[in-house]
């Protein structure tokens, strides 16, 4: 089983909303300077013209107006999902502030089951209407500025510009180690990786078990 996988029940949550994307992005295909649109304001737009729910479409009409998601509205998403997950019996869930400003969730203790832990990520993924579109769009403007399609180039960028991996590990080297169960060639339980990897929704540890 692989790191990523392996990983997966303990940041069921995160990957869910992470997962849900509203822009498309290459993950292996190479093109390290493909870019996601032209701009954000680009991106809220097209967010706004498929959007239905009333609380996105009007964080979005702000966003385009003034070029950004500011972090009040992120947070008051996050707020609808923690008060939804809470109404389905999901109160004891743990949250945590990542550098980016988004939240970082735990699930809760005791989902032993693939039955349980599915019927948590169809809770997760019914109570993140609001907060996924948000969260997709604001992590975007928070920690990928120039807009790079392909998540293993901002985190492979990143890592280097933290001074976590050494010169010459590159994006196929990252994706090699993420899908192996062997140890990371760099701590990627240190603040610096975890900030990069949180960046991009990566949910990754060190892999010792």
């Amino acid at each position: 089983m692989s790191r990523t996988r392996a990983l997966s029940a303990i940041f069921i949550a995160t990957l869910l909303l992470t997962g849900c994307s509203t822009t498309s992005s290459t993950y292996d295909d190479g093109k390290s300077d493909e870019k996601m649109a032209g701009s954000l304001i680009e991106m809220f737009e097209r967010q706004l013209q498929q959007e239905q729910d009333p609380f996105v479409i009007e964080a979005l009409k702000r966003a385009v107006t003034t070029g950004s998601i500011p972090q009040a509205d992120y947070d008051a998403a996050f707020d609808l999902y923690t008060r939804c997950m809470k109404d389905v019996g999901y109160a004891d869930e743990e949250y945590a502030r990542n550098k980016n400003g988004t939240m970082r969730i735990t699930p809760p203790n005791g989902l032993s089951t693939r039955d349980e832990v599915e019927k948590y990520m169809e809770a997760g993924k019914e109570c993140s209407a609001q907060l996924a579109p948000i969260e997709s769009l604001f992590s975007v403007q928070q920690s990928n500025p120039d807009l790079i399609a392909d998540p293993l180039t901002v985190a492979t960028r990143c890592l280097a510009e933290l001074g976590v991996t050494e010169e010459g590990y590159d994006e196929a080297a990252l994706k090699s180690d993420l899908e192996s169960d062997e140890p990371f060639p760099f701590d990627a339980d240190s603040p610096e990786a975890q900030d990069c990897f949180t960046r991009v929704g990566f949910a990754v540890g060190s892999g010792q078990r």
